[in-house]
């Protein structure tokens, strides 16, 4: 029961990052990893000596707003499958697959919303923390580390989904808000010193951890 729970936290998490990858690519002007190229000689340039101090490295230069417009009509359908085994009779298994399929209607050109990329991010946030506190668990801790652990050791192999999950988890990516403070702390205190699981202890478990004894191919 335990590990069919921790597949639905990756299945709700999948969905969740997923939605924002349109959003992220229309408004992006340059590519994850040269953005982090960029601002890590940025740090470099402007070290500091406390975590506190940081706050002026979250304020990047702003950028022209873009937004992509959809043909009327169009749907982006994402299905997510857990499987469960459910019996399994010497060379005889027998698997309960359940579907659970979000249909998005996508916007037409009169229905482009020219708000910033920072709301769309703390949606996306706060949909993660509501599930993550569904667990049990402290969801913005689990949240500001699961940033901390990207910026210390970003997903390179892993796929679409590491891309995608790079993107979100780097509050600093197309990012100046105050509401967003906590998280571009989170993003500079992985990328200077590591250890993730010190600065946040009210967080019990690793999010990556997690999807790496599921054994997920992203």
């Amino acid at each position: 029961m335990y590990r069919v729970r921790r597949e639905s936290v990756v299945c709700i998490v999948t969905l969740a990052v997923v939605m924002l990858l349109a959003a992220a690519a229309a408004e992006m002007s340059e590519s994850w990893f040269e953005y982090r190229a960029r601002t890590t000689r940025e740090l470099r340039n402007r070290a500091k000596t406390s975590l506190e101090t940081n706050k002026g490295l979250g304020e990047l230069h702003s950028r022209q707003k873009r937004s992509i417009a959809f043909p009327t009509g169009s749907t982006f359908t994402i299905t997510p499958v857990l499987c469960i085994p459910v019996v399994s009779v010497g060379d005889l298994s027998g698997y309960l697959d359940i579907e659970l399929p979000f249909t998005i209607k996508l916007p037409n050109a009169t229905q482009v919303s020219f708000g910033r990329m920072d709301d769309d991010r703390m949606g996306i946030y706060n949909v993660l923390i509501d599930t993550l506190s569904r667990f049990g668990v402290d969801g913005k801790s689990c949240l500001l580390r699961a940033v901390c652990e990207v910026s210390e050791s970003p997903l390179r192999d892993d796929g679409l989904l590491g891309e995608i999950l790079n993107i979100v988890l780097t509050s600093s990516y197309g990012s100046n808000s105050d509401e967003m403070y906590d998280y571009v702390n989170a993003e500079y205190y992985g990328r200077a010193y590591g250890n993730c699981w010190s600065a946040y202890p009210q967080c019990p478990m690793s999010l990556f951890k997690i999807m790496d004894s599921l054994d997920l191919d992203l």
